[in-house]
């Protein structure tokens, strides 16, 4: 009873049961991304999180990245968005010694929602459509069940933005990520390069990018955009107030994703309006659920 609220930060598809049992006990959620690896399960939740009344955070991170929130703010004095692109992607060692779980996740889970979630921030909206291609076969090569790369092409109805991701790096790439972004305007172009992040370090045998802006220390105190978020929700849950990123962001981010999968399999444009109302079995799942709380 005396426990507020819970971070979920368990493997990406592995939310769904304690995000309900959570939600059910009357605890507010702060929950990594992607909300859920399934269109159903991510409804399941972002509804029982509004029939409850609970706050619902999902942890998109590089909302809170200085580099990523100073191109919101630039855009805004831009005009409208026309075009760009987002990558981020890893070296093969994330999926092949960082990851246990690699097979049951995939660049389209792991790292995809980050940059989706920022390309539907700078646009101000949801895409209408998406267009999106995946290759496979090299991680099946090395024994990983996962998408080697996804590019999805995101139709803002006037503006379209790529974004990327891949599992499939060469390890002699200095950073464990490449991370990446433009966004064309009609009034300018901004953009962030973020695989080198400021500190390059070199030995005999290798040159190597630290990842510094997640989280240090300085005198005592830690700090970074890994621990902004979790500060942001806290602060959220104190003062009753809505957080930046809800379940709704982390809805619409794996419902682009799923219609982005949708069109890889289908080899077609996928609109978004497609999957916007929950299929008969989904409601059937939905009604289960809130009936804890009747």
């Amino acid at each position: 009873p005396n426990v507020t609220a819970v971070s979920i930060a368990t493997p990406d598809f592995a939310h769904l049961a304690p995000a309900l049992q959570l939600i059910a006990a009357g605890k507010h959620v702060l929950c990594e991304k992607p909300l859920a690896t399934t269109l159903e399960d991510a409804r399941r939740i972002h509804l029982a999180a509004q029939k409850a009344n609970i706050t619902l955070m999902v942890d998109f991170h590089n909302r809170f990245n200085p580099a990523c929130l100073e191109t919101k703010r630039r855009l805004e004095r831009l005009g409208r968005p026309i075009y760009g692109s987002i990558c981020l992607s890893n070296t093969f060692s994330v999926p092949g010694s960082m990851l246990s779980w690699a097979s049951k996740s995939g660049p389209q889970w792991f790292l995809l929602p980050h940059i989706v979630d920022l390309a539907r921030w700078y646009a101000g909206a949801e895409p209408a459509a998406v267009s999106a291609v995946r290759h496979d076969g090299l991680l099946k090569k090395r024994g990983i069940d996962a998408a080697d790369s996804i590019q999805a092409l995101l139709d803002f109805d006037g503006c379209c933005i790529l974004v990327e991701s891949s599992w499939i790096l060469p390890e002699s790439w200095p950073s464990v990520i490449e991370f990446e972004g433009k966004i064309v305007c009609e009034n300018g172009r901004v953009g962030f390069s973020l695989h080198n992040q400021g500190v390059t370090v070199n030995t005999q045998a290798e040159c190597q990018y630290p990842f510094t802006g997640g989280s240090y220390d300085v005198a005592g105190q830690t700090t970074g955009f890994f621990h902004l978020p979790i500060n942001h929700f806290i602060d959220c849950i104190a003062r009753g107030r809505q957080p930046l990123t809800t379940g709704r962001d982390g809805l619409m981010t794996t419902m682009i994703i799923e219609a982005a999968l949708r069109s890889a399999a289908e080899q077609r444009r996928v609109a978004l309006d497609e999957l916007m109302h929950p299929t008969d079995l989904e409601i059937e799942k939905i009604e289960e659920d809130q009936g804890m709380f009747e």
